[in-house]
This record gives C-alpha cells, structure tokens and sequence, in this order.
C-alpha cells in the first residue's frame, strides 16, 4: 500500500505551480522486501521573492496567490508495521506513527520559486507482504489531484513473473518489473516471486 498525501500549509494557491512526480523500487530478497519511495517537487511560481514569509506575501488577488513559496506537509501512508530506515529531504525530522491500520511517515518543507527538493524514504516492509509468494502493490491517488506520474520499479533476487489479467509492465526482464503510469486514478500491480 502506498499514498502521499501533500498538503499546502501556506496561506496561498501556490499547488498548481507545483510539479511533483514519484518513484517507488521495492527489492525482494530473502531476508527482506525494502522500498525506496522518492519524491520531486518543482516551484515553477515566477515570482522572485526575496524572503518567504506567510503572512507578508499574503495579497488577496488570485494573480498574487497562485505565485510565491510554497510550505508542503506530506504525510506517505505504507503498510501497518513498516519500518522506516531512512528519509532525507524534509526540513523537519520525520515523524512515525500509527493511523487508520497504516504506518504514516511525516515531513514538511518549504520550496521556494524556481526551487526543486526531493524526499527521500527507505523502509523495511512487513513481513507478511508476500503472500503465496505474490507481492501486490496499491497505489491510492491523492484526491483533488492531477495526473502525477509514477514509476515503480520492483526486483527480485529469484526470478519474477506478472499473473495473468495484472496490469503489464513497460519493461519485464529477469527479476524485474518496470512500470511508468500517471495516478489518474488508483493503481493495483501484481507479481509472482519465484519460491
């Protein structure tokens, strides 16, 4: 299971300026399934700004709104008892917990105009994620947003098949599984570990 979920905490329209896209890996070994998410983001506001500030930039015309900083808190929504290992690129520490049977890691950040700034999260999976040898991989789509693209690459130290009616990959090789598709909508992907 997979969401992101960002939220814009400034005083502004600032999100359709911002350009975001994902990149989830998940290694299968047979000690461990580790995922590595990583996230961009881009400012493309054309407002140079000497300073961000929310409440000095705060001008109550549409024109001035969508332009300026952008202040993000991202909460990634994984499997309950995923364990996070590492994450980089917040400009707060990250924070764990608990929530609605999911594990939540949490960060904010500020992204200046013209400025770009990429998370980064490695996390240990449960146990239990490969059932009968499947690993299943659901991406739920962030309500209210456009088409973010996605890239999942999932590998295997054993061999790696897709079941029949699964959603195909752009690249299917030996223990490897490539897919690149836009969240229009949520996402379910399938594949056989070889025992």
């Amino acid at each position: 299971y997979l969401l992101i979920v960002g939220s814009n905490v400034g005083y502004n329209k600032v999100a359709p300026n911002i350009e975001q896209s994902n990149d989830y890996d998940v290694g299968v070994t047979s000690a461990q399934i580790r995922a590595r998410l990583s996230i961009q983001y881009e400012n493309h506001s054309t407002t140079p700004l000497g300073e961000c500030d929310k409440l000095k930039q705060y001008v109550p015309t549409y024109d001035s709104l969508v332009q300026g900083c952008y202040w993000d808190y991202v909460r990634v929504y994984v499997p309950a008892e995923a364990e996070l290992v590492s994450a980089s690129g917040g400009d707060e520490t990250f924070q764990t917990w608990s929530e609605s049977g999911r594990t939540v890691f949490a960060t904010a950040f500020l992204l200046r105009p013209g400025e770009q700034r990429e998370l980064c999260l490695e996390y240990n999976l449960p146990a239990d994620t490969l059932r009968g040898n499947r690993y299943q991989l659901y991406v739920q789509k962030q309500a209210g947003t456009d088409a973010i693209p996605i890239r999942v690459n999932i590998t295997a130290n054993r061999g790696l098949s897709i079941p029949k009616g699964a959603l195909r990959p752009d690249v299917l090789e030996k223990g490897r599984a490539l897919y690149s598709t836009y969240l229009l909508k949520d996402v379910s992907l399938s594949a056989m570990i070889s025992p």
